[in-house]
């Protein structure tokens, strides 16, 4: 019986923190919003930085200006949000769903991006300085502005990019 209510305990402390996983949280740095139903939150100007926002639904959420960097956007739904001149240097935005997103003038410094689908997104005047792209896609995407060389841009499915200031 002892052993019986010590393994109840031990699961419970366990499941405990994936069961809550902070959604209703007010923003700040490193919030946990793994998973979490943020459709059309207006989150614009927020500091978010190192939050966790791993499969969470950010559909046509206003992150306009937010300060992003280190927030984990893993599987991420941000299709049709508004992420223009945020900052995001080391986000991971990998296997997220960006499409339609508008990115206009934020800064991806260093963000990891690796199977990323950015297909409509708008990336005019993004800095994306050593940013990782491989395996994404970015179909009628417009580009962003590279000042440096050093993009990863390995196995990245660019359709119909509109060309604008890449060299």
């Amino acid at each position: 019986m002892v052993y019986s209510a010590g393994i109840t305990l031990l699961c419970i402390l366990i499941v405990a923190p994936i069961a809550n996983a902070g959604c209703a949280d007010p923003p700040g740095k490193r919030v946990n919003w793994a998973g979490c139903s943020l459709v059309g939150a207006d989150l614009h100007g927020v500091d978010l930085r190192g939050a966790v926002l791993s499969r969470a639904d950010l559909r046509e959420a206003n992150l306009a200006g937010a300060r992003l960097s280190g927030a984990d956007f893993e599987l991420a739904n941000l299709s049709g949000a508004n992420l223009s001149k945020a900052r995001m240097s080391g986000a991971r935005l990998l296997g997220a769903d960006l499409r339609g997103a508008d990115l206009s003038g934020a800064s991806l410094k260093k963000a990891r991006l690796d199977r990323a689908d950015l297909s409509g997104a708008k990336l005019d005047g993004a800095r994306m300085d050593e940013a990782s792209f491989y395996e994404t896609v970015m179909r009628n995407a417009t580009e962003a502005t590279r000042t440096t060389k050093t993009d990863t841009l390995s196995k990245t499915k660019i359709v119909s990019a509109a060309p604008t200031s890449l060299p």
